[in-house]
C-alpha cells in the first residue's frame, strides 16, 4: 500500500515533475506509435513490390516455356512437312502421318488437306474425315499456312 500514494500525487499532477514526466511518456508514446506506423507501412509496401517482382519473374518462365513449347510443335510440323513434301497420294501421306506417331503427344490428330480445303489424308483416321469440308480462312506466315483448329462433326467423336 506504500504505492498507493505515489500513485495518487502522479495522478494529481500537483507538482511539474509529475506534469513533465506525463507529458514526456506521452509524447515518447506517440512517437514510437509513429514510428511503428512508418515501419509498418513501409514494410508493407516492400512485401508487394517483392511479390509483384516474383510474379513478373513467374510470368516470365510461364512465357519462355510456351514459347519454347509452340516453337518445338512448329519445328515438328515443319519436319513433317519436308518428309510428305508435295505428295497428294493419300496411301504415301496416311503412311507418313503414321510414322510419324510421335506427334499425337503434341496433337490430338494430324490433317494434311491440299491448297483448296480438301482433306487428303488424317491420322488417326476418323470415318468420313476426307474430301471437300474445309472452308476456313487460312493465315500465312512466312510462306506456311495455318488456320484455326478443326472443329467439325467428324472431328469431335460421340455427341
Amino acid at each position: 500500500m506504500r504505492l498507493a500514494p505515489l500513485i495518487h500525487r502522479l495522478i494529481t499532477f500537483r507538482s511539474l515533475k509529475s506534469r513533465l514526466l506525463l507529458g514526456l511518456s506521452c509524447a515518447l508514446a506517440i512517437l514510437a506509435g509513429a514510428v511503428l506506423g512508418m515501419a509498418w507501412q513501409v514494410g508493407k509496401i516492400m512485401v508487394h513490390e517483392t511479390n509483384i517482382a516474383h510474379l513478373r519473374y513467374e510470368a516470365d518462365l510461364l512465357a519462355d516455356e510456351i514459347t519454347q513449347q509452340i516453337n518445338q510443335r512448329i519445328n515438328a510440323l515443319q519436319r513433317l512437312n519436308g518428309a510428305i513434301g508435295l505428295s497428294d497420294d493419300p496411301t504415301w501421306l496416311n503412311y507418313e502421318l503414321q510414322k510419324n506417331d510421335s506427334l499425337l503427344a503434341w496433337f490430338e490428330g494430324l490433317v494434311v488437306s491440299d491448297e483448296n480445303g480438301v482433306i487428303l489424308s488424317d491420322w488417326p483416321s476418323v470415318v468420313g474425315a476426307s474430301g471437300p469440308r474445309d472452308q476456313r480462312p487460312r493465315v500465312f506466315q512466312n510462306g506456311a499456312r495455318y488456320s484455326p483448329p478443326l472443329r467439325e462433326r467428324a472431328l469431335r467423336g460421340p455427341g
